[in-house]
């Protein structure tokens, strides 16, 4: 662990993920927060939002945000469930074209619960619409609304 600013402490997101997936595999109900980096959530999550994160004491299910590890880019990731087949999910950013390689149930490291834009919290995206949401990314059609949107508030402004 490194220190940061005051008593707060920073590790690895390697760590955080082997850290919150076996305290979630003990059933401690530890919270974990992090600061977003990067736009593959948007416009639900936007780069520089806090989540908090979770253990998994519930089923998991399509439209729900989990949070992983992603050895092959040594960082973490939280996108959303699109698809689950027997022990298998598959996940994806909210604003990207291609699904997340297929990930175990047993290596998700938790569930986001909550989301904050500057302190502010940001509820749409995971109530009951994420299921929603969940069909329109896995279909595509997500990704070109919200460009589609963002171009008219552009046109506009």
């Amino acid at each position: 662990m490194k220190k940061n600013d005051g008593n707060k402490k920073s590790i690895s997101t390697q760590t955080a993920h082997i850290l919150l997936k076996n305290l979630s595999r003990g059933g401690s109900l530890i919270k974990f927060s992090g600061t977003i980096q990067g736009n593959s959530m948007l416009p639900w999550i936007k780069d520089a939002d806090t989540i908090k994160i979770v253990p998994i004491t519930s089923k998991i299910k399509v439209g729900d945000i989990v949070a992983c590890y992603e050895e092959s880019n040594s960082r973490f990731v939280a996108h959303r469930i699109i698809k689950t087949a027997n022990n298998n999910i598959i996940t994806k950013g909210d604003n990207c074209f291609a699904p997340d390689p297929d990930i175990k149930k047993e290596d998700l490291a938790g569930k986001v619960a909550e989301i904050y834009r500057k302190s502010v919290p940001v509820t749409f995206g995971l109530g009951t619409e994420r299921y929603l949401i969940a069909i329109l990314s896995r279909m595509n059609i997500l990704q070109l609304l919200t460009r589609i949107v963002r171009k008219m508030k552009f046109i506009f402004s």
